[in-house]
């Protein structure tokens, strides 16, 4: 097959959603098929609405000649005049790893019914879906509903080999690791704030800080403030030799976003041994067990990652744990077969379509 698929910026952009993307498009050009990567560039989401008035990504789709275009939902405001030239000429298939509305800034204020009715449109241009989770599955049902043909296709962590076998060994002063883009609703305040009453740990935060400045010049200000500048650390994006260093350095892995629609960076740490903080909203439910494996809590409550900090600073709790997280992840699925199943999805939806035209 001839396969495009739409997605701002760069496919080397350090995510989870870009990661599963690139797990894909590898899964796929292993089996044979053709993909392109048809990019739009970053910019907010008013100048997005505008890329709906240009026609070259709509020549350039044409002249592809392809049997399905795949879509990540991600780029959903720049897409509703496209899908609407395009539909009934080629399915049009959108990955989707959570939606904007449901990040807490964007269900709030004058704009939250703009959002909701771009994003919307959107879901109901596209002939197919393609979720990372049950979580977000039942989350586009109860917005917008769902199509005919969907699939969930789960993300693993596989990629990175962690050699580990065993629970950790609980530590004194544990180092708290937060692996991600530092941006508003990744949490990476509220996991700040709960350091202002533990004493006891350290915190590395690792990826790319420049993505909201201004958020990242509030956490520096805030970290000064609270004198707090000895126990946090904050690295940059990191190789991937790197990040395998940090998750075996350290003693427990926190992420309370305000919503992810997986969060493969969860199963990521679970693979090293690493108990889990994760937020309560969205799809980390899926693989975080309260108590057993990690602990889900609120987005923005910085009590209870203390109080969960506090739980795992007892020896046989954290080594129950740790274990916990690790059992986890050896029952997960690994990319391949996840991968092999949405390809069959792919297929499904071309092979039905080519028989409708005939």
């Amino acid at each position: 097959m001839n396969i495009a698929l739409i997605i701002y910026g760069s496919m080397d952009t350090i995510s989870g959603g870009y990661l599963y993307d690139r797990k894909l498009v590898e899964y796929l050009r292993n089996s044979g098929h053709q993909v392109d990567i048809l990019s739009l560039p970053w910019r907010n989401y008013a100048r997005h609405l505008l890329d709906n008035f240009s026609d070259r990504m709509y020549h350039r789709i044409r002249q592809g000649q392809y049997n399905v275009v795949l879509q990540d939902e991600l780029n959903h405001p720049s897409l509703i005049r496209l899908n609407a030239r395009l539909k009934g000429r080629l399915p049009l298939i959108s990955i989707v790893h959570h939606l904007r509305v449901s990040e807490v800034h964007s269900s709030i204020g004058i704009l939250s019914k703009l959002y909701r009715k771009i994003e919307w449109r959107y879901l109901n241009s596209v002939n197919a879906m393609l979720f990372t989770s049950r979580a977000t599955a039942d989350t586009v049902k109860d917005f917008a509903g769902l199509p005919r043909l969907w699939h969930i296709a789960y993300p693993a962590a596989s990629h990175l080999n962690s050699g580990v076998n065993s629970a950790k060994t609980h530590a004194e002063i544990p180092r708290v690791l937060f692996v991600g883009n530092v941006i508003k609703r990744k949490g990476v305040k509220t996991i700040l704030q709960s350091f202002v009453k533990l004493k006891n740990c350290r915190l590395t935060i690792a990826g790319q800080n420049s993505v909201e400045q201004a958020y990242t010049d509030e956490l520096h200000q805030f970290i000064r403030i609270n004198n707090l500048d000895d126990r946090v650390q904050f690295i940059g994006p990191v190789s991937a030799e790197e990040l395998i260093r940090l998750y075996k350095s350290h003693d427990i892995f926190a992420m309370p976003s305000e919503h992810e629609g997986f969060g493969i960076v969860y199963l990521e740490a679970m693979s090293f041994a690493l108990p889990v903080i994760a937020s309560s909203a969205g799809g980390a439910k899926n693989i975080v067990l309260h108590g057993e494996n990690g602990f889900l809590v609120d987005p923005g409550n910085s009590k209870q990652i203390s109080q969960a900090i506090k739980e795992l600073s007892d020896p046989e709790t954290f080594t129950r744990i740790s274990g916990n997280a690790l059992r986890t992840y050896r029952k997960h699925p690994d990319w391949k077969s996840s991968m092999a199943g949405a390809e069959r999805f792919i297929n499904k939806i071309v092979a039905e379509w080519s028989g409708y035209e005939k």
